[in-house]
């Protein structure tokens, strides 16, 4: 299931953060050790490395090794999906029970002889995240396949690695730890004509001794599952989970790794600032982490998102540095000069209004301190999906969109205050009985005839405990925004919100099948450009959720 999102707009790499793995047992099999210190892979020359940073809707898995290995992304696969700091391909979650056959589920790379281990050395390294306990990840042959074949899949979420010779002869590298925490590991696994090997997280896993024969067929390469499956009589074993990005290496030679190259561009309204760095490049792969230098003792990491933002204190001449570290270590940094200076502000926050409650006729009183011509925003989260009903009491609202999320539903409205709105209490019917978190945020100094400049919506069906906003176009000067998350699990009360925000309102219900929602403003003018990709973390992962970018026209 494709990630939805919406988005209306009204005219009127530094060092990575992995988990390491503990592993202090030694495997007790011959020819078998771990918890070694890492070695490099006898393999040197990268024949493909896919950093998996294409666009949303992208539909090219592009090759920035200069080998021109490039690939079709799969039509369920979303591209473009941010997760701590990286952008990934995300491979929807199919039940092995249901036995699917999905083709568009997977990657796709025409075969080549460079992926065939033949009878050398050969490295792949991969780094992915799951939550889920079954899958092969990317495998180039299938069981049977003449000329053999290697694949990589992660059962009971434990990596492992085969290669099969033409001949039969099989070794594998593994690990007896689960990696399915959701968080983002880095796998290595090294085929040479006397063994194979993992590591994991840097750590040697295993080393099985044993040749593995010749391997060379003509099958494509896939990824996220086998690409000869019909869900059945074979089954297809689809991946569930996020791609950060592949690389495989083949035999010795290859060139000396050429450095990045960085670039910075900045755009700042009054004292905050967006920056860019997405004009770096690497001529012999990619960008995979940018590490900023705000110039007034802040810092901070975006890995291979190339894009941030910083509200400086005070007025002044600062120098920013970005440093952008390639899929090999090496590094870039691009500096420049940016001056800031308060300016006054047009759009200011008045109050708002929370209610959370377990029923069918959800209410909120407006706030007293609203004004004629004040911009009101609305949002309703509900733990069902029954029929919404528009606000009453408070009346000449405009709709935004009605947004299911996981066993969520969120409806958010915008209206310009009219006299006497100020002490009503404004109330939304739905359809049954439903747990709910109404807000009501009220806002002065915005445009009275269309005080909604663009607005952006999205529901996420992965498994996760942090929720990132959708970017929206920031066109006009001293414009505010507004993000709003919903996430439902039996645990949260409050979410943890991003920095460089303040927070309106905070909140849930008790018990079971509760929606926790957090409101938020950017709290003074943002740059024009784009604005979203903020993160909110819950206590418990789900796959309930909507998030929501409003921004706001000044007058």
């Amino acid at each position: 299931m494709r990630a939805t999102r919406r988005t209306g707009v009204r005219t009127g790499r530094g060092v990575r953060t992995v988990g390491r793995l503990a592993l202090a047992a030694v495997v007790a099999a011959a020819g078998v050790l771990a918890g070694v210190s890492p070695a490099q892979a006898v393999a040197t020359r990268t024949v493909a490395f896919w950093s998996m940073d294409e666009p949303a809707g992208g539909t090219v898995l592009t090759d920035s090794s200069g080998n021109g290995r490039h690939g079709r992304v799969g039509d369920e696969v979303v591209a473009g999906t941010r997760y701590d700091g990286a952008t990934a391909h995300r491979f929807a979650y199919h039940n092995p029970a249901d036995k699917e056959y999905v083709p568009g589920h997977v990657d796709l790379v025409p075969a080549s002889n460079d992926f065939n281990p033949e009878a050398g050395d050969f490295s792949f390294s991969i780094r992915y995240r799951t939550t889920k306990s079954f899958g092969n990840i990317m495998q180039k042959g299938q069981g049977g396949t003449a000329g053999g074949y290697w694949k990589f899949e992660a059962p009971e979420g434990k990596p492992r690695c085969m290669f099969r010779g033409g001949d039969g002869a099989t070794r594998t590298g593994y690990t007896g730890t689960s990696i399915s925490d959701g968080r983002w590991h880095t796998v290595t696994c090294n085929r040479t004509a006397s063994y194979v090997e993992m590591y994991v997280d840097g750590v040697r896993t295993s080393r099985l001794t044993g040749p593995t024969g010749t391997i060379a067929n003509n099958w494509q390469l896939s990824i996220g599952g086998k690409s000869s499956c019909d869900g059945v009589n074979v089954t297809c074993d689809y991946f569930a989970g996020d791609i950060d990005w592949i690389r495989l290496v083949k035999g010795p030679g290859g060139a000396a790794n050429t450095p990045p190259s960085a670039d910075l561009a900045a755009s700042c309204s009054g004292l905050v600032c967006a920056f860019s760095a997405a004009g770096s490049t690497d001529a012999d792969g990619a960008v995979q982490d940018h590490a900023w230098d705000f110039g007034d003792g802040a810092t901070a990491g975006t890995v291979s998102v190339p894009a941030t933002t910083h509200t400086y204190a005070q007025a002044g001449t600062y120098r920013v540095a970005v440093t952008v570290t390639d899929d090999w270590g090496a590094t870039g940094t691009a500096t420049r000069d940016v001056t800031v200076a308060p300016l006054p502000e047009l759009i200011s926050y008045v109050g708002q209004a929370t209610a959370n409650a377990n029923v069918t006729n959800h209410s909120v009183v407006v706030p007293a301190g609203v004004q004629p011509g004040d911009t009101l925003l609305l949002f309703l989260s509900q733990n069902t999906h029954a029929d919404t009903g528009e606000p009453t009491g408070v009346t000449g609202w405009t709709r935004l969109e009605r947004l299911d999320g996981g066993y969520a539903t969120t409806t958010a409205w915008w209206k310009v205050a009219a006299a006497g709105d100020a002490g009503t209490t404004l109330r939304v019917t739905l359809g049954k009985q439903s747990k709910g978190n109404l807000v009501l945020a009220a806002y002065r100094g915005t445009d009275p005839a269309a005080p909604v400049a663009a607005f952006a919506s999205a529901a996420d069906p992965a498994s996760s405990a942090t929720r990132v906003t959708p970017t929206a176009p920031v066109v006009a000067e001293r414009g505010w925004v507004v993000s709003y998350w919903l996430h439902g699990d039996a645990t949260s009360t409050a979410l943890t919100p991003p920095s460089g925000v303040q927070v309106r309102s905070n909140g849930s219900q008790t018990g079971g099948g509760r929606v926790t929602g957090l409101l938020a403003d950017s709290g003074a003018s943002v740059p024009t450009g784009a604005y979203g990709g903020l993160g909110a973390t819950a206590a418990a992962v789900s796959t309930t959720t909507t998030t929501w970018t409003v921004v706001l026209r000044p007058a």
